[in-house]
């Protein structure tokens, strides 16, 4: 039954993450976060079909949660295993966190959630159920979620092009020698 279950096991695993498994560190992808950013999307539908206030909340927090735990993967797992996509994440950090209305929304969320029990958004009720006043605007929450899915898929492909133009730059050039012999 053990075999069955590693079998199994191998049939869901994409080819980036099997790539990571196998031992693979040329590739400067985010595997780890992107399979977080994944879980972001199935708390995307379940904010999008609350029809009351607990379970839009519920699923609010659960999105919250993962989409900085995208970022910490990305920092703890991917960034420590692919040298050149630690770099390339240290250098946009501290703009993220000093410029970013998204990141900082997601930073100062996920605390507040966590230290404090509720969320520091207003959400509103009876006709603007499923509405909050973030950044400046008043939004869906749906939308909200699709803005920060979107900003973490815009930055997590340019952190992994930036990576992989690094690691081609650091990589010397292979000096092919043309054979002299004979046929």
């Amino acid at each position: 039954m053990a075999r069955r279950s590693r079998l199994r096991d191998r049939t869901f695993v994409s080819g980036s993450e099997r790539s990571l498994r196998m031992g693979d560190r040329g590739l400067q992808r985010a595997v780890r976060a992107r399979r977080v950013l994944r879980d972001c999307y199935a708390h995307l539908g379940a904010i999008e079909c609350a029809t009351e206030m607990h379970a839009l909340r519920r699923a609010w927090f659960t999105f919250v949660v993962d989409a900085r735990r995208v970022g910490h993967v990305l920092h703890k797992v991917d960034g420590a295993h692919r040298s050149h996509l630690g770099k390339a994440l240290s250098e946009r950090f501290n703009v993220w966190r000093s410029q970013d209305p998204i990141f900082q929304l997601i930073e100062e969320e996920r605390n507040t959630l966590l230290k404090e029990g509720e969320s520091s958004l207003k959400f509103g009720e009876l006709d603007d159920f499923g509405k909050v006043l973030a950044c400046g605007e008043f939004l869906t929450v749906s939308l909200l979620a699709q803005r920060i899915v979107d900003w973490w898929e815009l930055n997590l492909s340019e952190l992994e092009d930036r990576a992989e133009q690094s690691r081609k730059r650091s990589r010397p050039e292979r000096i092919v020698r043309k054979s002299n012999k004979k046929i």
